[in-house]
């Protein structure tokens, strides 16, 4: 079961899926909720304070962080798979 989390940011992103910064992901094409799972991406987790802006551009996913955190930012690039 999905357990509830916040707070967070969301990204679609094209051909990939839908990424959700504390992070629930989905991959394309698969439909209902039994793909969903939670994924560690550290410490984009907890470095960025607050509701974390995030955008993808590019196929890349910046976080950026907020509050006490605005000198962060992470970048995801979805396509490799890495930080």
């Amino acid at each position: 079961m999905i357990e509830g989390r916040s707070p967070c940011a969301t990204v679609n992103i094209p051909d990939y899926g839908i990424l959700f910064i504390e992070l629930l992901t989905r991959r394309s094409g698969e439909v209902g909720g039994e793909k969903w799972e939670w994924l560690p991406f550290t410490p984009m987790n907890k470095e960025h304070g607050g509701d974390p802006p995030a955008v993808d551009f590019h196929g890349r996913v910046y976080i950026v962080g907020c509050g006490e955190c605005v000198n962060k930012m992470e970048m995801l690039d979805a396509a490799a798979g890495s930080q």
